[in-house]
């Protein structure tokens, strides 16, 4: 196994060889910073200077700037006169440079042994007696597992396109920060984690880093942004209890979140309780901290569940850093954005490095934008630790000089026109459609030119991604920030807000720009008057389902829609109004059967033919399938019902025998301590001692034969709304085969005792100076 030594920053190899170097030689090894030690990295004894460890983190320069940099080192060591002298560095020796090495210091050497290249490194580390040192510097291990070489595989990384589409240039970025190894402790222990904290401070590239971690121990991965849909991704993860999954649910508190009804919030319950059940499943929650207190506000009884032991969630607030860990984010952008030296030495002079790190307004998301060469690049050396400071200063303007200054009007324009299409991510060619439509009224611009690809060949990396997604390609920011940025923007531009609202080629433009009233005139004139079906959808498919969403909820007559409606109906499903915002189906139904609505684009004649009514009846589940039937048997003439009847029933049970099939036992509310007590037996130990203890397989077999009677009562009571003529029969149940499965996880969740230590972690202690000045100053 060859590790990745690149991914280190030279602080992070001088770590690194510390770890080494001091179980090595069996003794507490310290460092010191260049200038106060007069040459040592690492020491045993500063009154002694019996051990010297000099490091060398040189893996990118050549054989001679190695041997340059160490001549430099002989006089210091001639002052100090240390019993014995290490050298570790990041580079493959050959023989003779050993020798040379060597011959140099051998006054201070016992052999050549004492120069400890990368290949005497590595092969320490890969022993298993040193896999503790190897665990401990993350991004050191993590390239070395075939794990980023499987990102786009879907048998371990599922609908991860998005979160990983960076993950090459994250893993070099990232810091192991205090908050990080909390989060791994507390997900082992507490199996759901939730990372909350501002914009910016790394909830989304710790999330990352921790679900890589996990695939390498063999779990799935899966993403997903989709709040309004857990049940279908409880059910996936359901079809194999056994295999060890990961979870990650971005932004599980995002205005998506706010407009799902109530039934989707006890999803989210649901999800929680199933992993904390579940001995192989875990699951990550993330959300800006503002978001978060808000849905303290509107959900209160939500947030409340998560101190539940059932639904217990173990909370970081990432907002609260250490200063270490704040100057380590600083010190690593700026080596890997290799940084010159005279910019560099414009943040050590001073010390102006602290007057970063604790600045009231320090955010990981500046650091990474005052660092980007692009962002200095006509910003004098001198002046770089004030191009910094101004940022820090005013935290809101970080984007003002770039947008402002650095961008034609195009770019800025294909910039809202991606901001005013969605908050994630957009179908490249549907952007690019919008965005041509927008600059046709533009006599200023060139059409003859590929405006689309020359902007975003420009923005590229700075402002925007691309990203393939099962096999399509889409859109988005670089971070949040920027639609933040761009949000604020065009609120408090009216003329921009009104340019976008006037040039909008898709209804999803006008969905986000507007506000529901308007929305709703804006969408009953363009339904009026036919404009509707001149605008751009994603697919034909969303056409369709928006189309005819609003004609059913609206009641609108007219003719023109008529197929859209039909063609709706042969592919009908969930309608996505803006991004996450769902239409159920059935009420799309509800809403296409009332009288007026049905008889005027005569859908009787269309649900006449019963193999295409009894494709969209198998669409639902057994409660909705319930409403469906009786809408449908109130509207069908008498000659009719009788094939209906004999469609309904075969539906019926094929929804039952669904219904019924691997249902979970934590979905129900039940007091698993009296299941428990009841399995009790006495167990006697002899002289005369003996205990009750629980037999575990009763209890299961208890609970598994309650939940067994309560879904029967369900489905009993869901087919008591059913016209007597599609009534089953009465020993159609006792056929019925129910398949509980989760009880043996609500026992031994039970049984398992509970931690009381404290759930909510708000940040790292802070640091003293000397850390932070030995950082800096090598």
């Amino acid at each position: 196994m060859l590790l990745n030594y690149a991914n280190l920053n030279d602080v992070e190899f001088e770590y690194l060889c510390q770890d080494i170097m001091s179980k090595k030689l069996g003794v507490e090894l310290r460092r010191f910073a260049a200038g106060r030690d007069g040459g040592i990295d690492l020491i045993d004894d500063i009154s002694k200077k019996n051990i010297i460890v000099q490091v060398k983190h040189y893996i990118k320069t050549d054989i001679s700037g190695l041997i340059s940099s160490l001549k430099k080192e002989i006089p210091k060591l001639d002052e100090l006169k240390p019993n014995q002298y290490y050298i570790c560095c990041s580079k493959e020796l050959s023989p003779a440079n050993v020798k040379d090495i060597y011959t140099m210091f051998s006054d201070y050497m016992e052999s050549d042994a004492n120069i400890i290249t990368l290949i005497e490194i590595n092969d320490f580390l890969t022993r298993s007696e040193n896999i503790d040192i190897v665990r401990n510097h993350y991004k050191l291990w993590i390239s070395s597992t075939n794990i980023l070489q499987d990102i786009y595989s879907n048998d371990i990384f599922i609908d991860c396109e998005v979160l990983l589409s960076n993950i090459h240039l994250d893993e070099k970025f990232f810091v192991q920060t205090v908050a990080y190894d909390r989060a791994l402790e507390c997900l082992a222990k507490k199996k759901t984690l939730f990372i909350t904290g501002d914009p910016g401070v790394g909830k989304t590239i710790t999330s990352k880093m921790i679900v890589l971690c996990y695939a390498t121990n063999g779990y799935r991965v899966r993403y997903t942004t989709d709040g309004a849909d857990l049940s279908a991704l409880k059910r996936a993860l359901s079809q194999n209890k056994e295999a060890k999954e990961i979870i990650l649910l971005d932004d599980c508190f995002g205005q998506a979140y706010f407009n799902m009804k109530e039934t989707q919030s006890n999803e989210l319950l649901s999800l929680i309780k199933y992993v904390n059940l579940s001995e192989n499943k875990r699951l990550i929650l993330n959300s800006r901290v503002t978001i978060y207190r808000e849905a303290q506000v509107r959900t209160p009884e939500l947030v409340k569940s998560f101190d539940n032991k059932e639904y217990k969630v173990h909370i970081i607030d990432m907002s609260a850093m250490s200063d270490i860990d704040k100057a380590k984010i600083l010190y690593n952008h700026l080596y890997f954005n290799n940084v010159k030296g005279e910019y560099f030495e414009s943040i050590k002079q001073n010390k102006n490095y602290r007057r970063i790190v604790n600045h009231p307004n320090y955010n990981p998301r500046i650091i990474e934008f005052v660092s980007n060469p692009y962002r200095y690049s006509d910003v004098s050396s001198s002046y770089y630790f004030d191009f910094i400071l101004g940022h820090l200063n005013n935290p809101s303007k970080v984007w003002d000089d770039e947008y402002e200054r650095r961008l034609s009007k195009v770019d800025r324009m294909l910039l809202t026109s991606l901001f005013s299409l969605t908050d994630t991510t957009a179908s490249l060619d549907f952007v690019n459609q919008c965005f041509n439509a927008r600059i046709q009224s533009l006599p200023e611009v060139d059409l003859t030119i590929n405006q689309f690809q020359n902007s975003l060949s420009r923005l590229q990396q700075a402002f925007v991604k691309i990203v393939d997604e099962k096999s399509k390609r889409t859109l988005s920011m670089v971070n949040p920030s920027i639609n933040d940025y761009i949000r604020s923007r065009i609120n408090t531009n009216t003329a921009e807000k009104g340019d976008l609202i006037n040039t909008a080629a898709s209804v999803m433009q006008l969905k986000k720009m507007l506000t529901p009233d308007e929305f709703k005139f804006k969408m009953l004139s363009a339904f009026n008057d036919g404009s509707i079906l001149n605008y751009l959808f994603a697919s034909d498919e969303e056409r369709v389902a928006f189309i005819t969403y609003f004609i059913s909820y609206n009641k609108i007559l007219d003719m023109r829609y008529q197929q859209c409606i039909f063609s709706y109906l042969s592919k009908i499903k969930n309608v996505n109004i803006y991004e996450k915002q769902v239409v159920l189906a059935i009420r799309i139904f509800e809403h296409l059967l009332d009288y007026e609505v049905y008889t005027f684009y005569q859908i009787d004649g269309f649900l006449s033919d019963f193999d295409m009514l009894e494709e969209i009846l198998s669409y639902f589940d057994l409660e909705d399938l319930i409403d469906a039937i009786n809408y449908c048997h109130s509207l069908l003439e008498d000659e009719k019902k009788l094939n209906f009847i004999f469609i309904g029933q075969n539906v019926i049970k094929e929804a039952v025998e669904i219904y019924c099939d691997c249902v979970d036992a934590d979905n129900f509310d039940l007091n698993i301590d009296d299941f428990v007590k009841d399995s009790c037996k006495v167990v006697y130990y002899g002289n005369d001692e003996y205990a009750e203890e629980p037999d575990i397989d009763t209890a299961i077999q208890h609970i598994e034969n309650s939940i067994k009677e309560k879904v029967k009562d369900e489905v009993g009571n869901y087919l008591n709304n059913l016209p007597a003529e599609l009534c089953l029969s009465a020993s159609f149940m006792d056929k019925v085969c129910i398949d509980v499965s989760g009880a043996e996880d609500l026992v031994k969740s039970y049984l398992r005792s509970d931690d009381d230590d404290d759930d909510r972690y708000v940040g790292a202690p802070q640091s003293n100076y000397s850390e932070i000045d030995l950082m800096f100053n090598r």
